[in-house]
């Protein structure tokens, strides 16, 4: 494991990283990406200036200062959750870059460690953008001896909570290697980030009020482990903190460098959820299909986090429409049923029964998702007709997405590719509500429109079904050369 090894696989990573994410579409355009680090630096300047503003009209004492640091403190943990969160989300789609790995001449221990840096540069990056508008207005706006306590606040805190997130994962990693369950080991960590954020959310909101109240009541009674360092610098100054974040860096990237890391394997993208299936038929099968793929079981799962982020806040009458996440895979079910039309392809294939399929299967395994979540919304809220509204929404939208998915097919899974075809896809029918909305026409014209609005969308996607058929067959499209 040399320096230079790690190095050039930094670079490596940046380059894949840059190339996924600004390289689709429109993006490659040099302009287009100089106009947007235009905008970037405006907006930051903006936010700066407003935040110098706004900081020096409040900050009338010091007691006022040392109450916003204390908040921003509470913020960074959350942001830091959220930032390693999505990172774990970038790293979980690139199974493909991982293979390419496969044969680079390194071991597994310098891929980690290589892995590890990449994520903790990109951590601290995004950290800095998100705290630099405020750390300016602080030092702009206070002397010199704030310094101080902005590094232990945002720079130690940050680092203190990216490691303590880290080392979750590889926890997370461990345990999934012991219960033989890798191939969703990306699903359940990703899950429980989600619910660190949760709870950290829940956290910063109570501990910010506390922070309110205690201001407001010239009083000191705030006391949270998000504070540690604060409550540290405090009473013991800023070398014997420095020594304590020290010691415990030291410690947690020990644990990291002994803990066994399995977190970046090439796994399947399948989970063999059923083995055995009685009376198997073509329904059946495309249902298989878009359960086995692990983007859908982690949709589920997803929704189901979702719904008890909306509990914990007291929306309970939404939680319903966290479904819309299982929805979102209607993009994908066309690719993820694509070996089963080929094959179709050469025995008795029906451009309408395969939409058909496509349509209902995906309906079949949202509708049965959502049967816990149905369950629990029936016994925290009355029984009403307005509980018709989310599942009016997931109908209409697996019809809209699925057609999305015929028409812009996910072959690679590029989130910027996704988000393009959503935005094509979603525009006219913006469009239609807007002019339905000011035109404020009676309920039975909108429901026609609506229905012609349902048939082009079954009509194109047909459509687009048949000409696909007609094109895989003039290019002798094969399972192998896709």
């Amino acid at each position: 494991m040399s320096i230079r090894t790690i190095i050039e696989l930094n670079k490596i990573y940046w380059l894949y990283l840059t190339r996924r994410l600004l390289n689709f579409g429109i993006l490659k355009s040099t302009t287009l990406k100089i106009a947007l680090l235009i905008v970037f630096i405006a907006l930051l300047s903006i936010v700066t200036t407003s935040g110098y503003l706004f900081i020096s009209q409040v900050s009338t004492n010091e007691k006022s200062l040392l109450l916003m640091i204390k908040a921003f403190t509470a913020s960074t943990v959350m942001w830091t959750t959220l930032v390693v969160l999505a990172l774990k989300v970038i790293f979980s789609k690139s199974q493909d870059f991982f293979k390419i790995m496969e044969n680079f001449p390194i071991t597994n221990k310098s891929k980690n460690l290589s892995i590890f840096i990449f994520e903790s540069i990109c951590s601290l990056l995004v950290i800095f953008f998100i705290s630099f508008a405020f750390t300016i207005s602080i030092i702009l706006n206070s002397p010199a001896e704030y310094l101080g306590s902005l590094v232990v606040n945002i720079f130690y805190v940050s680092i203190v909570t990216y490691l303590f997130l880290q080392i979750l994962s590889k926890i997370v990693s461990i345990i999934c290697s012991l219960f033989k369950i890798e191939k969703i080991y990306s699903l359940v960590n990703i899950t429980i980030l989600v619910i660190m954020f949760i709870i950290t959310y829940k956290r910063t909101e109570s501990l910010t009020n506390t922070l309110i109240d205690d201001y407001i009541n010239n009083e000191n009674k705030a006391r949270s482990i998000l504070l540690l360092f604060n409550n540290s610098y405090q009473n013991l100054g800023f070398l014997l903190t420095t020594l304590i974040f020290l010691v415990i860096v030291s410690i947690s990237l020990l644990i990291m460098f002994l803990l066994p890391d399995n977190s970046y394997y090439v796994h399947s993208k399948f989970i063999n959820s059923f083995k055995n299936i009685k009376k198997p038929n073509i329904f059946k099968t495309y249902i298989l299909a878009i359960i086995r793929d692990k983007n859908m079981i982690s949709n589920i799962i997803g929704a189901y986090v979702f719904a008890i982020l909306l509990l914990s806040i007291h929306l309970d009458k939404y939680i319903l429409f966290t479904l819309l996440l299982v929805v979102f895979n209607s993009f994908y079910c066309f690719v993820q049923t694509l070996k089963i039309r080929l094959i179709s392809y050469s025995l008795n294939y029906s451009s309408i029964k395969d939409y058909l399929y496509l349509v209902l299967s995906q309906l079949a395994v949202t509708y049965i998702s959502s049967i816990p979540l149905l369950i629990l919304f029936l016994c925290l809220n009355e029984p009403s007709l307005n509980i018709l509204i989310p599942y009016y929404a997931i109908t209409i939208g697996t019809f809209i997405l699925v057609m999305g998915g015929i028409l812009f097919p996910p072959y690679n899974d590029n989130p910027f590719s996704i988000i393009t075809s959503f935005v094509i896809v979603s525009i006219p029918f913006l469009f239609i509500l807007v002019f339905i909305a000011l035109l404020n026409l009676t309920l039975i014209f909108d429901i026609l429109v609506f229905i012609i609005m349902l048939m082009f969308v079954i009509y194109f996607s047909i459509l687009a079904l048949k000409y696909t058929e007609k094109r895989y067959r003039n290019e002798k499209f094969t399972l192998f050369n896709q």
